[in-house]
């Protein structure tokens, strides 16, 4: 059950913040972020992963699995890097081996393709300007994979003509795809998040997302009476399947329900919205958001996010909704969470959509 809790936790730790070389970031980066891609320019399966240390010291990861079929081995290089961060462009000063090669041709040209990944993403980057909602050509919309900045460009690395999407949600570089002429994927952004001390495996033990969940269901009683669960100002109908404390429901050990207030600092309803959001969205504790299938809705008029999630752990795929919209009369965020496993929420998805539907603003 602890799983199904994942997002609330991301919201309350705060790191040292740091900028990247050559720009400022609208939402800034801090010690233990990290980011992976998947790479589409190779043959075998491919992601790379990048950790940020200190604002001076970061590693770089390539993970392919085992391809069995094509009998490709299993490839797991990382690299620790050092930049010089009062530079304005990605300046190394060293780097460090921390897994063990075999120094084949094809592990050196994945090496020197790490080095060319950094400083093409820092480059570009720093080209794209003002990558926020404060630049008018910046897309909030309800289609998540094309959100933020996007500029054509010459990329010879992805085969020339390309579209970048560039999202301020996404930490260091804030790429989030490159999409070809034909509207082929070549590289997109899958997951980001966050490690909370050195024992971390969340980014370490990254090997791309399976297929497995769970499969049995709790005992559901369909002849129960339906009752108001409320918090404050904000209700949602569930039924006696559901037992209450405070702000929580938990049906059993397949699903809660969280109604909340979050509190905003800045009066900047777009930053709030974007910085909430990249807290939601986040990895940790090795569970791991799928980007890939995230779900994003926008309601500029209401200034409400509504977030559709399969959150990947132990082994399990869990469903997360999350509604946030910005409170009338404060700064504060409503909130309202809806997590079950992938599974439960497929079988029953007509009972979990007729409590989400029910999630009232009062």
């Amino acid at each position: 059950m602890k799983k199904l809790f994942l997002s609330l936790l991301i919201l309350n730790f705060s790191f040292l913040i740091f900028a990247m070389p050559g720009f400022k970031s609208y939402l800034p980066d801090s010690s233990g972020d990290f980011v992976y891609y998947r790479d589409y320019s190779f043959t075998q399966e491919s992601y790379i992963g990048l950790l940020m240390y200190n604002e001076s010291s970061f590693q770089v990861r390539y993970y392919a699995p085992q391809d069995t079929k094509n009998n490709l081995p299993e490839r797991d290089i990382s690299i620790l890097v050092s930049i010089n961060p009062s530079s304005d462009f990605w300046d190394m000063t060293g780097e460090r081996l921390i897994t063990s090669i075999s120094n084949t041709p094809e592990e050196i040209d994945i090496l020197n393709y790490l080095h060319d990944f950094l400083y093409e993403f820092s480059s570009r980057r720093i080209k794209a300007g003002n990558v926020s909602p404060e630049n008018p050509k910046y897309l909030i919309s309800n289609f998540f994979k094309n959100n933020g900045l996007i500029i054509k460009q010459d990329f010879p690395q992805f085969g020339g003509q390309v579209y970048l999407t560039f999202d301020a949600i996404i930490p260091f570089f804030n790429v989030k795809n490159i999409i070809d002429m034909k509207n082929n994927t070549l590289l997109e952004c899958i997951c980001f998040g966050k490690i909370q001390s050195s024992n971390d495996t969340t980014f370490s033990g990254f090997k791309g997302f399976t297929q497995k969940f769970k499969t049995n269901l709790e005992k559901l009683d369909k002849n129960t009476k339906a009752r108001t669960f409320e918090y404050e100002n904000l209700s949602v109908n569930i039924d006696s399947n559901w037992t209450t404390n405070y702000n929580f429901a938990q049906f059993k050990d397949e699903g809660i329900i969280v109604l909340s207030k979050l509190t905003a600092l800045p009066d900047d309803t777009n930053y709030c919205l974007l910085s909430l959001t990249k807290s939601l969205c986040s990895s940790f504790q090795d569970s791991y958001c799928n980007l890939r299938y995230l779900e994003f809705y926008y309601n500029k008029e209401e200034n409400q996010i509504k977030l559709i999630k399969n959150i990947y752990s132990d082994n399990n795929m869990i469903k997360g909704i999350e509604i946030l919209t910005k409170d009338k009369n404060s700064n504060d965020f409503n909130y309202f969470y809806l997590s079950t496993f992938f599974h439960a929420y497929n079988t029953r998805r007509s009972y979990y959509d007729k409590i989400i539907n029910s999630y009232k603003i009062n």
